[in-house]
C-alpha cells in the first residue's frame, strides 16, 4: 500500500510547503497528514517549515524486498537535513537475513565515495544503480553485511535501515524500520525503557545495538535497574576497523527495569525485537543519540556548540573552528559575535581568544551566502578557574601533616583555606571515620561551614572535606587525626 506523513507543529503560525508550493498554516500541536492514492513512493519529497516540526514518514504496508508476498507498515520519525552527515556506520542486527539500508541525498550533485560492508541492490523501485552524480531526493539501497557497513559521501546524506524478510510464510520477523544517527552524533550516555510486555506479545527476543567508537569497547557500562555497573553481558563485540567502530548486540530481559548504557568516548543506541513465530511482529527504532545540526555547526576545543552546556572550559586561551556545509552557493561572510557584540576579525573559519574571568559568555556564529540566506548558531561557553587550591587545618596543622602530629583529647578547631574559587554556591561536606569499618560517614551539623570545632575521645579519625564545584566536579583530601590523653605526673613541693 502507499506512503503516507505526518507533519506536527510545535508553535502557532506554522508555514508548510511541499516541493516549493504552500500546504498550509498550523498552530502549536496540530497535524498535517498525507497520504498517497496509489502504491507510490513518496521517498524524497521535500517538507519545509517556517518554524521547528516533527516529521513522521508511514508506510502502510511495505515488502522488503519487494520479491516478498506480504508486508507491514512502518513508522518513523526522520531527522531534519540540517541535522544530515557525510559519515555513517549502520551496525547489523542478528537476524539471519541481511539487513537493507536506503541511502537519502539532500543536495545535487552527491556522490558517496565510500561504501564498506554493503553492497547495492537493484530491485527496489526507484532506488539509483550507481552511486554517484546524485541528485537531491534521489536514494541508493544496500544490503548491509554482518560486520556492518561504513559509508562515506562529499556532501550530507540521510538514511535509515530495515529488516527484511525472504518468504513471508519461511520468515519469523515483517519488516521494520530505524534512522541512523551520524558517526559524529554520539552522547556518552542513554537510558533505555525496553519494549517488553507484561502481557501477551508476539514479540518475545529483544536487543540494544551499542555502537562505540573502536577501542573503547572496555569502557562500555550498563546498569540495570539502578544496580552496579558492570560490562555488557548476553553477546560479543564485532569490530568495524574501516568505519573505527564497533557494536555489540545485547539482550533485554528484564521486563522491570530501565537499562543505562554510558561510555564516555561516546556511543549511540538502537533497539530491535521480533517474534518467535513464523510471519509475526517486529519493532527497530533509535533509542538514543545526540541530535547535533551539521549544516552549519562551531566547535570550542573540539566540543561541538550544542554540547558547550554540559562542559566547562579552565580560564584561558579557547580555539574556535567552523564546519559549514555548502549549500549551492559560495560562502560570503561569516561573523563571530561574543555576549552580542562583534569579535572581529570576521570571515574566519578559525580563530582563538583569552578568556580569563570565570563566567558565561554566549557565542554565536553567523553566516550568510550569497544568495542572502542566513544561517545563525548560538550557545553559551563556560569558563571556570582552575588554578584552585583546597586545604584544611586542624588546630592550625595542615591536613597533610596531620599523620605525624598527636592531639590532646579535647576540642579540635578546624577551618579551611580555599584559592582561587567562589565557595559561596558551592556545596562543603566534611566526613569522619573513625575505623570501625563503617567507612566514612558524613558529619551533618557543620556542611557548608568553613569553620567549625568537635570534641574528640583517644583515637584515630580519618577527616574528609568534601567540594563539589559549580560544574559538578569534586575535590576531596583526606587527613588522618590522632587524639590521647595526656597525664603529667606532678610532685608535691612545700615552700
Amino acid at each position: 500500500m502507499g506512503d503516507a506523513y505526518a507533519v506536527v507543529a510545535t508553535q502557532d503560525s506554522t508555514q508548510l510547503s511541499c516541493g516549493g508550493f504552500d500546504i498550509g498554516t498550523l498552530n502549536a500541536g496540530q497535524v498535517y497528514y498525507k497520504s498517497s492514492n496509489s502504491f507510490e513512493d513518496m521517498t524524497g519529497t521535500h517538507i519545509v517549515a517556517n518554524k521547528p516540526v516533527a516529521f513522521f514518514a508511514v508506510s502502510r504496508a511495505a515488502a522488503i524486498p519487494v520479491s516478498v508476498t506480504c508486508g507491514s507498515s512502518l513508522f518513523q520519525q526522520l531527522a531534519p537535513v540540517k541535522t544530515w552527515s557525510k559519515r555513517f556506520f549502520v551496525p547489523s542486527s542478528s537476524l539471519s537475513t541481511r539487513d537493507r539500508i536506503r541511502i537519502m541525498v539532500s543536495q545535487n550533485n552527491t556522490d558517496i565515495t565510500t561504501i564498506i560492508g554493503g553492497t547495492i541492490q537493484t530491485d527496489a523501485p526507484g532506488a539509483q544503480l550507481d552511486s554517484t552524480n546524485l541528485q537531491a531526493g534521489q536514494f541508493v539501497e544496500l544490503e548491509v553485511d554482518e560486520n556492518g557497513c561504513y559509508i562515506e559521501a562529499n556532501k550530507p546524506i540521510g538514511i535509515c535501515s530495515y529488516f527484511t524478510q525472504l518468504l513471508c510464510v519461511d520468515s519469523r520477523h515483517t519488516p521494520a524500520q530505524c534512522w541512523i544517527p551520524a558517526i559524529g552524533q554520539t552522547v556518552s550516555s542513554i537510558t533505555v525503557a525496553p519494549f517488553i510486555s507484561n502481557f501477551y506479545s508476539q514479540v518475545k527476543v529483544h536487543y540494544a545495538l551499542i555502537c562505540v567508537p573502536f577501542g573503547t569497547e572496555v569502557n562500555t557500562i550498563v546498569s540495570i535497574g539502578g544496580a552496579p555497573f558492570t560490562n555488557l553481558i548476553g553477546g560479543s563485540w564485532i569490530n568495524n576497523l574501516d568505519a573505527g567502530m564497533s557494536f555489540y548486540q545485547m539482550p533485554l530481559t528484564n521486563d522491570t527495569a530501565s537499562y543505562f548504557f554510558a561510555n564516555q568516548a561516546g556511543l549511540f543506541v538502537l533497539c530491535y525485537g521480533i517474534a518467535d513465530n513464523i510471519g509475526q511482529a517486529s519493532y527497530y527504532y533509535l533509542a538514543g543519540s545526540a541530535m547535533r545540526e551539521l549544516d552549519a555547526a562551531f566547535y570550542a576545543n573540539d566540543v561541538h556548540f550544542q554540547d558547550l552546556k554540559d562542559t566547562a572550559f579552565c580560564a584561558g586561551n579557547v580555539n574556535f573552528r567552523a564546519e559549514i556545509e555548502n549549500m549551492g552557493v559560495d560562502m560570503d561572510s561569516i561573523k563571530w559575535f561574543i555576549n552580542g557584540e562583534e569579535n572581529l576579525p570576521y570571515n574566519q573559519l578559525e580563530w582563538s581568544k583569552a578568556f580569563l574571568s570565570p563566567g558565561n559568555y554566549e557565542i554565536r556564529m553567523c553566516v550568510r551566502f550569497e544568495n542572502n540566506d542566513t544561517i545563525s548558531k548560538a550557545d553559551t561557553l563556560k569558563i571556570k578557574n582552575c588554578e584552585v587550591n583546597v586545604a584544611f587545618y586542624a588546630n592550625n596543622v595542615l591536613y597533610s601533616s596531620l599523620r605525624d602530629t598527636t592531639f590532646c583529647a579535647k576540642e579540635v578547631d578546624f577551618h579551611t583555606d580555599i584559592e582561587g574559587l567562589n565557595t559561596e554556591q558551592d556545596s562543603i561536606k566534611w566526613y569522619i571515620d573513625i575505623g570501625d569499618d563503617s567507612g566514612f560517614i558524613e558529619y551533618v551539623p557543620v556542611r557548608n561551614l568553613k569553620q567549625w570545632s568537635k570534641a574528640f575521645p583517644t583515637g584515630v579519625y580519618l577527616i574528609k572535606m568534601l567540594i563539589r564545584l559549580e560544574n559538578d566536579d569534586e575535590i576531596e583530601i583526606t587527613g588522618t587525626l590522632r587524639m590521647e590523653v595526656f597525664w603529667i605526673k606532678m610532685r608535691n613541693v612545700r615552700y
